[in-house]
């Protein structure tokens, strides 16, 4: 059973924010897929990508290139994965992942962490119930979503 009852309630698709080809801004599928992991108690934060203009005129570089948009670490509840790194990648409805950002979750995908990429509050949800029960997500290298009931090994990597 998933985690969110009423979900539509927190994903409706108003605001402002990049608009997908379907009509769903990413800021409001990244308020849902929030409301998601707080469900799960996750403990995460929003990672910023790019550069920002200080009072100085000078830049400061935030998060590097590819980093996905919500950071985290799943909870005791998750059994085997308690403790693991939690990279969500959140885009507007109908968009994919540029190949920086697919790069960047297989890396962290090699190195240990629990990563995947959506565009819909109800499929990050579907995600996190199956985790919970030990399916894990898994990114393939061509950036479609898949499952592993394992963990892998240097073969699968």
């Amino acid at each position: 059973m998933n985690q969110i009852s009423g979900i539509e309630r927190i994903s409706g698709c108003g605001g402002v924010g990049m608009v997908g080809r379907h009509g769903c801004r990413e800021s409001d599928v990244l308020v849902g897929v929030r409301g998601v992991l707080d469900a799960y108690g996750v403990v995460y934060v929003r990672l910023n990508a790019g550069r920002v203009r200080t009072y100085s005129g000078s830049y400061v570089r935030l998060a590097g290139a590819g980093w996905p948009d919500l950071v985290g670490c799943l909870p005791k509840r998750f059994g085997d994965y308690a403790g693991h790194f939690l990279g969500v990648e959140v885009k507007a409805k109908g968009e994919v992942p540029r190949s920086e950002q697919i790069l960047m979750l297989l890396e962290l995908q090699a190195a240990g962490g629990v990563v995947f990429w959506v565009d819909d509050v109800k499929r990050a949800d579907t995600i996190m119930g199956r985790l919970e029960r030990g399916v894990r997500p898994w990114v393939n290298h061509d950036g479609t979503m898949g499952e592993r009931c394992h963990e892998p090994t240097d073969v699968d990597v």
